[in-house]
């Protein structure tokens, strides 16, 4: 995936902004690395995008490093889960573009943040330092609305709209975040991106999104994983997680989870948060080959998978339950983008 790279300045980004001016238009900061800035590209590309498929609709994403892990190679990778010629992507080494809006469209905001916290919130202590400090601070994990007609002069225009993650954390009802939208001088909201983007591009295009998108960006299957599995109780649980991964639909995954899943797991890992390790598996490792398998206890196994298209590899650690049916009780992936 090729991204436009910004360079001493922002004119690409500008200039591509102002050639949509008739249109709506989504700007997106995200990190590439950064697990809320993806689930916010995944929710942005499923409700801002996905979800209006006629729509004659413009979405800016500039991927800038923030993490240690980012880079232009990481933004490439993570640039994959919009795939839609409406979406134009940058790469801004430099984060001019945060950097930008922070001190030229926002400058107030952290004060404003801070000042608008509770006393009781778990982040107040955190912005009453950030808010007093000198140094500057680029924004990310940070999505504008833009409606027809606005322009890019002299610097970023401020937007009808916005959705700024401050954290996000799983809860028994899922994916949840604490977020700020559309007016920095207001109390944060627990929400989630999925929910504001859909609000916001409902109010941006005054028109209901044709349906949930998340479960159709995960039902696209793959042909299964090239390689051998352990004949073992281990080996049998990961390959039919590896297989319903990347050749089962949706519409399959209540009964994958009541099969293969532990109680605990099921508490831990909701529907919506599998279908996105799904979804962002696929994007990663269209075609995947099991490179090894190597049993680490018992009940427990490493697999590592490697996609020859993408150069990305995958390792994914399975933990089964102590008793019969020896279900999965803990499993986690990472990804390395080539």
């Amino acid at each position: 995936m090729q991204l436009v790279p910004i360079k001493e300045t922002l004119q690409p980004v500008i200039d591509r902004f102002n050639a949509d001016k008739d249109k709506p238009r989504v700007v997106a900061l995200l990190s590439p690395t950064c697990g809320g800035c993806v689930h916010a590209a995944n929710a942005i590309f499923a409700e801002a995008v996905e979800a209006y498929p006629d729509a004659d609709l413009s979405v800016l994403v500039i991927w800038e490093p923030m993490l240690a892990s980012d880079n232009e190679a990481a933004a490439r990778v993570s640039a994959r889960i919009f795939d839609d010629p409406r979406v134009h992507q940058f790469w801004d080494a430099d984060r001019l573009s945060g950097f930008t809006y922070s001190t030229e469209t926002y400058p107030q905001r952290l004060g404003q943040i801070a000042e608008a916290m509770p006393d009781d919130h778990f982040l107040k202590a955190r912005f009453d330092t950030v808010a007093g400090s000198p140094e500057r601070v680029p924004m990310w994990d940070f999505a504008l609305f833009y409606p027809p007609g606005v322009e890019w002069t002299d610097t970023p225009p401020v937007s009808s709209a916005f959705i700024r993650q401050l954290a996000i954390y799983q809860t028994a009802e899922g994916t949840r975040a604490t977020m700020l939208t559309d007016d920095f001088t207001r109390p944060p909201i627990q929400s989630d991106w999925y929910d504001e983007v859909r609000r916001e591009m409902t109010t941006l295009l005054g028109t209901q999104p044709r349906g949930n998108t998340v479960l159709a960006s995960a039902a696209a299957p793959r042909q299964a994983p090239r390689g051998q599995y352990p004949d073992s109780a281990t080996g049998r649980a990961a390959q039919a997680l590896v297989e319903f991964t990347w050749t089962t639909g949706a519409d399959a995954l209540h009964e994958f989870v009541e099969t293969h899943l532990s109680p605990g797991s099921r508490e831990r890992n909701t529907d919506t948060t599998l279908l996105e390790a799904f979804a962002q598996i696929r994007k990663y490792l269209p075609e995947a080959e099991l490179r090894s398998a190597e049993k680490t206890g018992p009940l427990s196994a490493v697999l590592t998978l490697a996609s020859d298209q993408t150069g990305a590899v995958m390792t994914l650690t399975i933990d089964l339950e102590a008793d019969p049916p020896y279900r999965i009780d803990h499993l986690r992936a990472e990804i390395r983008p080539s």
